[in-house]
């Protein structure tokens, strides 16, 4: 039976990630990446998926599709077990290759569509491994930059069409690409997607065989307890950057530092609380998280909270 609860729906795209059983190295070098590139080629070819950018991770790999038919769980399935088949047989290995089926994050909007796009081109440039997208040769940046047309099965009209109309030309111009493209993500757009990412794999890991079957409804219901149980926001993501949320509250710190709560009886440093608390609401910090990042420990912050 075809699993429908990624909101798969002819027509929607998805950011798709999945990266190594205890983070090993899947891609290994050039035979690696060009054999995983074939299988994703097979399943475009059977019309079961659109790829229209990508960049593959020693460890991991990013794809942005779009799903024609409402069957990506199908096309990812495909793709992942052909390629872990000929990763084993060529290694004489026995197991699971990845860490999971895999983790899909709908895009409903088109200022997301754009930011992950770059995002995915940025990859190899967080890792240190080229200074600019254009440069990495296993991303799709690299053939978007350049004037030979890249591998068939990379449907390039959309993001060419967003390219000319940005710079108002009608025709596309690798360079425009670049401009179009090639800055580099805010530090917060950057965490903001890695969090989205991060809070899917828990919902997917935890829920995915309970409430696949399960009315819409109740499946909210449900991701809501869950969160609530692990300590976890009840609803949604984070929706600012730690980093910038505590230099902020330093600030203000500074001007009134000796500020507490309940000041007669069981006093708490006000600080402290609002950190914890903020951290946790706004964004979309554990228990544990709010404790590493505030340097206290995890039953103060549990209590703090409180």
């Amino acid at each position: 039976m075809v699993d429908r609860h990624r909101g798969d729906t002819p027509g929607a795209w998805h950011h798709v990630v999945n990266r190594g059983v205890a983070r090993r190295t899947v891609i290994e070098g050039s035979r690696d990446a060009a054999e995983f590139l074939a299988c994703v080629q097979r399943v475009v070819e059977e019309g079961l998926l659109e790829v229209h950018a990508y960049s593959l991770m020693g460890t991991h790999y990013h794809l942005l599709v779009r799903s024609p038919r409402g069957e990506l769980a199908r096309a990812m399935m495909l793709v992942q077990n052909r390629y872990s088949r000929w990763f084993n047989r060529g290694r004489r290995r026995d197991g699971p290759l990845w860490r999971g089926r895999f983790l899909s994050k709908l895009v409903r909007s088109n200022a997301y569509w754009r930011v992950l796009v770059r995002y995915i081109d940025q990859n190899a440039v967080m890792a240190k491994i080229v200074a600019a997208p254009d440069q990495y040769q296993l991303g799709s940046a690299w053939h978007y930059s350049r004037k030979q047309v890249g591998p068939p099965w990379l449907h390039r009209a959309v993001i060419e069409q967003v390219v000319r109309t940005h710079v108002g030309k009608a025709d596309y111009a690798p360079s425009d690409y670049v401009a179009v493209f090639g800055a580099p993500l805010s530090r917060s757009a950057h965490w903001m997607i890695e969090r989205s990412g991060r809070d899917l794999a828990d919902v997917e890991a935890t829920l995915v065989h309970l409430v696949s079957a399960a009315p819409q409804d109740v499946r909210s219901w449900m991701q809501r307890k869950a969160r609530l149980a692990d300590g976890s926001p009840i609803v949604g993501v984070g929706m600012i950057d730690p980093g910038v949320l505590l230099s902020f509250l330093a600030v203000s710190e500074r001007e009134e530092p000796e500020w507490f709560i309940r000041p007669r009886r069981h006093r708490k440093p006000g600080w402290r609380a609002l950190r914890c608390a903020l951290l946790h609401q706004l964004c979309g910090c554990t228990v544990e998280d709010s404790a590493l990042r505030t340097g206290i420990g995890p039953s103060t912050a549990e209590d703090l909270n409180n």
